[in-house]
Formats: structure tokens, C-alpha cells, sequence
């Protein structure tokens, strides 16, 4: 209803895949998926040359888990559980507005 295309993947491992052929303004990525954390998402995206700058904002219900590696994995925001809808877009304007990867 804001005017953003979004697109969704059910696991760490397929946003990794759809990260091959497309390249989104934005990453949405919940801390908590099976197989492969969110963290680890991060860590491989920041590996690669071609998405180093992708703003991604992680989203997550355990706030003590999160403080520690935000420094690490080099994100540009978190957003915590549960979701309000409004913030979210607010969030995800501020971000793109920020970012320089657009």
C-alpha cells in the first residue's frame, strides 16, 4: 500500500539465492530462521564485494542476544517484535533515504 515491491523468502539459504539475481533496495531479515540465523546472513552478505553496502535491517524479539553482535555483523538497524506496521514504514523510509547503495 506504500508503493515498495516486496519480495519474500521463507530461509536464510533462500534469501542468500535470491541475493544472486536480484538486488533489492532494502533487506528485511528476521534474527531467528532455521538452519541459518540471520547473523550468519549478514556475515556471508558483508563477504561479498557486490552487496557489501545493502542496507539491512534485522528484526527480532530477543533484545540481550542482539547488542553483542550488532557490531559485528554491521547492520543498519533493528527493529524489535512485535511489529508495528507504521514504524516499520517509517523505518524503511528512513533507511532508504540514508542509504547509500540506491
Amino acid at each position: 500500500m506504500e508503493g515498495y515491491e516486496v519480495e519474500t523468502v521463507n530461509s536464510g539459504a533462500a534469501a542468500l539465492a535470491f541475493l544472486e539475481s536480484k538486488r533489492p533496495a532494502l533487506l528485511l531479515l528476521d534474527v531467528m530462521m532455521p538452519i541459518m540465523n540471520g547473523y550468519e546472513v549478514v556475515r556471508r552478505i558483508r563477504n561479498n564485494a557486490l552487496l557489501e553496502s545493502l542496507p539491512i535491517v534485522l528484526i527480532t524479539a530477543d533484545e540481550k542476544a542482539f547488542f553483542q553482535k550488532e557490531f559485528d555483523v554491521k547492520v543498519h538497524g533493528i527493529i524489535r517484535k512485535p511489529v508495528d506496521p507504521d514504524a516499520l514504514i517509517g523505518y524503511v523510509q528512513t533507511t532508504l533515504q540514508q542509504s547509500h547503495y540506491l
